[in-house]
């Protein structure tokens, strides 16, 4: 024991307060210090059970007033409750019961992704009604501005063909009353240059027309709709067909009046295609009136 004590004189701990602290002699005992001398006192070290407060505090919201695990300082050797700083005291007395049901891992994510689908689903659903609904009344629309463009074509023809018929129908009258005057109708200036000009406005007006079926201010079709794109085409091929045939009569205005090699054999033929295709656009069954009323056009023009 004297070497002991001798030993244990070696360290003495002035600045420490009356207490019982680690044995410098032997860790696994504590032995009381009077303040000013180590005394003769030994006892265990008392365990304090703090082992799950880490995991606890790491999954669980400490109620307002709890000092966080980090702000808390280290205990002095051989702290026990008694002798415990305050801060530590009331960490491992005041501290309340927290009781914390551990989510599953990934639980919360799971839920948002269940969440995300459902929502997925709805917009998708609204979507593609709302999408049908736009696209059939969208098909329908481009089907109606193309028939405006196929009647405005139509009329520069009918017009023309009217007024063909009036100076054929004058020029029969002339040739029957007199073979000389009809002779000399077909070498007058004058009424070439009138024929002419006649044949040069209606391919002029055809001409016009077909770049509103395909130019930046005209016509503009979604490229699935390919019904809609199929009758414009065919279309175009019979306005070309008109376009042709008026321009080689505005070169040869007396080729109305004769056997010569201006034909519109392809005329009838490109119409006939048109009128098929125009026909085969698909109606809409959230729109039936614009649908109808398309559909009824239609025949007025191939009537």
């Amino acid at each position: 024991m004297p070497e002991l004590l001798s030993v244990v004189t070696v360290t003495p701990m002035s600045n420490a307060p009356a207490g019982w602290y680690k044995d410098p002699s032997d860790t696994t005992r504590e032995r009381l210090w009077t303040g000013t001398d180590w005394g003769q006192e030994t006892r265990s070290v008392p365990e304090v059970v703090v082992e799950t407060f880490e995991n606890t505090l790491s999954s669980a919201t400490v109620e307002s007033g709890a000092k966080p695990w980090h702000s808390i300082p280290p205990a002095t050797p051989g702290t026990t409750l008694e002798n415990a700083t305050p801060s530590l005291r009331d960490l491992l007395v005041d501290t309340p019961s927290v009781i914390v049901e551990t989510a599953k891992p990934g639980s919360g994510r799971a839920k948002m992704l269940l969440i995300g689908v459902a929502v997925f689903v709805v917009i998708a659903t609204v979507g593609g009604i709302f999408g049908g609904q736009t696209n059939q009344y969208r098909r329908q629309q481009e089907t109606k501005l193309l028939l405006e463009l196929v009647e405005t074509s139509e009329n520069a023809m009918k017009e023309w063909a009217k007024d063909i018929d009036t100076i054929y129908k004058e020029v029969e009258k002339i040739c029957e009353r007199s073979e000389e005057e009809c002779l000399n109708l077909a070498e007058d200036p004058e009424f070439l240059e009138g024929l002419q000009d006649l044949n040069r406005e209606l391919e002029n007006s055809l001409t016009i027309v077909a770049e509103q079926f395909r130019g930046e201010r005209g016509l503009n079709i979604l490229f699935w709709h390919k019904d809609v794109i199929l009758a414009r085409d065919s279309y175009l091929d019979h306005n070309a067909a008109w376009v042709r045939y008026a321009n080689a009569l505005s070169k040869d205005a007396v080729a109305l009046f004769s056997e010569n090699s201006v034909h519109d054999d392809d005329i009838e033929p490109t119409f006939t295609i048109a009128c098929n295709n125009l026909r085969r656009i698909k109606d809409s069954s959230m729109y039936p009136n614009i649908s109808s009323n398309n559909k009824k056009r239609i025949e007025v023009i191939c009537a």
